[in-house]
């Protein structure tokens, strides 16, 4: 199991936003799902939709959401297993129509 500490984290979501030529606007939508567990054993997924140029780079930036405030009051305390969560590239529908030649 990969774990964040959590000043490395907030400062490699920075760091990536600040890289010269770095677009977020033309990177990809990733839907990142990360594996969760309870206290008492009960397991789970809490799900990130992220932008990245790769795959590595959406769990990256999951990695570092997973690990804010807002993530982990909403998974109640539950632990994430970064290190077993998995991206997939979002395709929306207009992406498929451009595919296609369009809308004549």
């Amino acid at each position: 199991m990969l774990t964040l500490r959590h000043q490395n984290a907030r400062t490699a979501g920075i760091a990536l936003g600040a890289l010269p030529g770095f677009d977020a606007e033309s990177c990809p939508w990733w839907r990142v799902t990360v594996p969760t567990r309870r206290a008492d054993g009960a397991t789970g997924n809490q799900t990130f939709t992220v932008r990245g140029r790769t795959a590595q780079a959406a769990l990256a930036r999951a990695a570092v959401q997973a690990n804010g405030p807002g993530a982990r009051r909403h998974r109640r305390g539950a632990s994430v297993d970064i290190g077993a969560a998995t991206a997939e590239q979002i395709h929306t529908d207009w992406e498929q129509l451009a595919a296609q030649g369009g809308w004549a």
